[in-house]
């Protein structure tokens, strides 16, 4: 304090991390009037003043399942952020170490996302990241933006050494939790792949694909909506340009002008027709004359076969779902919500327990997994329940400690038609609140 009170590289007082006590908030009141140029300061997860700001680490992928499509309905700023400033500093959860393997909380998303070289991990860690950056930027709820982090560590995950969830944060001996971005430190050098998307990504003119559904029906026309940013002092005027690609080959091309004013925003949007044959596929939506570079947005779909979109999202999608109550609330539907392949969607019980939601497959089929994507009133205790005639149930799961997020829940394979979620007790006082059950075979 002595030394730096005043500096001028000194923008902002951080006084904790991720903590919300009266301490660190009293002892800020203590010194803050050191600062005679009155800046703001931070205080991990509380505040002070109203010009105080007050960080978000919105780690989706703390989730290892978590699918985008979710990011269409997500709220940008997470919880109330109250009247104070937002910083954006922490997000992903997707970090990799220096030698391209993952870190003992991040392999669970690598290996989800059978990324097995580190070729595969980096371009999935800057893409990812990149439409994270995207997605905080162009919402512009935000005071900032920050990556996590510039310098930091980095502990390649010992192979064969299994650590227990107590074990992964006292362990350090073994266990790379973090890291930077470089591949070389003392040379400083980004991976290519980070380097162009996250350069991308935070160009003070940029843009977001604000499309993130995993696949589209065969031979529609699709809106393709873009969100364009602009963190200048003047306007920006040039060229949208859309394409849709398949293995690096463009297969339709569209030009659109934009003007997007000084320190604002603008949108639009694109039709592309989706092609008839299965696929994968990307839109990517690019400034075509930012300092002489395309700065590019890319979103990846796939157009699936009825084989393909079964081992997907499973055999219950689209099936007759029934439930104990439904609230229409808060953009919550109705049960049919957790079986139509739309995250964006939900179920949402009374606010009351017990309560169950009961699927028909329709037919007696072999199933062996069922994975759940709870939104924030998620199931604390409760039991998976599967029948073949619809009147003797067998009980194929039980817990009393459910964690929310995504749950995917394996169990010996078994014959069955019904598949029951039995609800005894809520993470919260709202009841139950799923967005989607996917229910897989063999």
């Amino acid at each position: 304090m002595q030394e730096h009170w005043n500096h001028p590289c000194v923008v902002i007082w951080d006084a904790c991390n991720e903590t919300r006590i009266l301490q660190t908030g009293q002892a800020r009141d203590l010194v803050r009037g050191l600062d005679f140029s009155n800046r703001p300061w931070d205080n991990g997860f509380s505040t002070g003043l109203p010009s105080d700001s007050r960080e978000l680490h919105p780690y989706h992928f703390m989730d290892p399942y978590f699918k985008f499509s979710a990011l269409a309905h997500y709220y940008p700023l997470g919880w109330s952020p109250g009247k104070s400033p937002i910083i954006v500093n922490e997000y992903g959860w997707l970090w990799l170490n220096r030698d391209g393997s993952s870190t003992h909380i991040t392999k669970d998303f690598y290996d989800y996302h059978k990324a097995t070289t580190a070729e595969q991990r980096r371009k999935l860690y800057a893409r990812y990241m990149a439409a994270e950056t995207e997605y905080w930027r162009c919402h512009r709820e935000c005071a900032a933006v920050m990556q996590f982090c510039a310098l930091g560590y980095s502990r390649p995950r010992q192979l064969n050494v299994e650590l227990s969830p107590g074990d992964m944060f006292t362990n350090t001996a073994v266990a790379g939790l973090t890291s930077d971005d470089w591949v070389d430190v003392e040379r400083l050098t980004f991976d290519p792949s980070y380097e162009k998307f996250m350069g991308d990504a935070f160009s003070p003119v940029g843009l977001m694909v604000d499309a993130w559904a995993e696949e589209y029906p065969a031979g529609q026309a699709m809106d393709f909506p873009v969100v364009c940013i602009n963190d200048l002092y003047e306007p920006w005027h040039g060229t949208v340009r859309f394409r849709l690609l398949q293995a690096g080959q463009t297969l339709q091309e569209v030009d659109l002008p934009a003007k997007v004013p000084a320190l604002g925003s603008a949108n639009l949007a694109c039709a592309l027709a989706i092609p008839h044959a299965p696929g994968k596929y990307e839109v990517e939506a690019a400034l075509v004359n930012v300092n002489g570079q395309p700065v590019c947005s890319l979103r990846d779909f796939s157009v699936l076969t009825p084989a393909e979109r079964e081992t997907r999202f499973g055999v219950a999608r689209g099936k007759p779902v029934t439930a104990s109550s439904n609230v229409a609330l808060n953009g919550a539907t109705s049960p049919e919500a957790v079986v139509d392949g739309d995250y964006t969607t939900r179920w949402s019980s009374k606010f009351s327990a017990p309560q169950w939601l009961m699927v028909d497959l329709q037919k007696v089929q072999h199933i062996a997994r069922v994975e759940l994507a709870w939104d924030r009133a998620y199931g604390k205790t409760y039991a998976l329940q599967v029948s073949a005639d619809g009147t003797t149930w067998q009980e194929v799961y039980k817990t009393q400690d459910g964690k929310g997020r995504t749950e995917v829940i394996r169990f010996t394979s078994t014959a069955a038609r019904w598949v029951r979620l039995v609800l005894s007790k809520g993470a919260t006082e709202y009841g139950f609140s799923l967005s989607e059950m996917s229910v897989f075979g063999e």
